[in-house]
């Protein structure tokens, strides 16, 4: 048999034909897919680089948030420490209010106590004195408790606060001396005592 003899032999060349086509057509199918491949691993890898990007750009973020984070702690720490102590000093303040409350309290009271009394005792010596006053002016004490009626030296002296000068008794202070001289030279008589 020679070679190209027989019924494949008329069927080689269309199988050549055939296989060209269909090996270019696997070429192109490959070379397409290639290229997709190649396309797609482009499209992955300005997609990861993207990614990277992104990624660095977060953390930097990341990284100041982080910062503003850790400073805003510090802060709060600090004013929450400057919070607890004005905390501390208002109620020691309040305690020393309400302790300083109780002295005034305490203190009003005896000032209240002492104006009483002191009021008290005003209305008496005033009260008192006008009487000695009154006496010394009569010369004699209208008081039922006073023995004797008439006014002695010492009272008068305690009334006054000064000795009484020559000659003072109850007829000088009506206008009338009764231990003086009068213009005639003779002795004026002497002023009878209401007791």
């Amino acid at each position: 048999m020679q070679p190209g003899a027989g019924p494949d032999a008329t069927q080689k060349p269309k199988d050549e034909g055939g296989s060209a086509k269909k090996s270019t057509k696997e070429m192109e199918n490959i070379m397409r897919k290639v290229n997709d491949l190649e396309a797609g691993q482009v499209k992955r890898t300005d997609a990861k680089q993207k990614a990277l990007e992104n990624l660095v750009t977060l953390q930097e973020m990341f990284e100041e948030k982080s910062k503003e984070l850790e400073d805003c702690q510090n802060n709060y720490a600090k004013v929450m420490g400057r919070l607890k102590e004005k905390q501390d000093k208002r109620n020691h303040l309040n305690d020393q209010v309400a302790e300083c409350n109780q002295m005034m309290n305490g203190l009003v009271q005896a000032t209240m106590k002492h104006s009483r009394k002191t009021s008290y005792f005003g209305k008496t010596l005033n009260g008192a004195y006008h009487i000695g006053e009154r006496n010394a002016a009569r010369g004699y004490s209208c008081s039922k408790e006073s023995a004797p009626h008439r006014i002695t030296e010492k009272d008068r002296t305690r009334l006054f606060g000064k000795k009484p000068a020559f000659g003072a008794t109850a007829g000088s202070v009506l206008g009338q001396s009764a231990s003086l001289p009068n213009l005639t030279g003779t002795a004026a008589a002497e002023v009878p005592s209401p007791n």
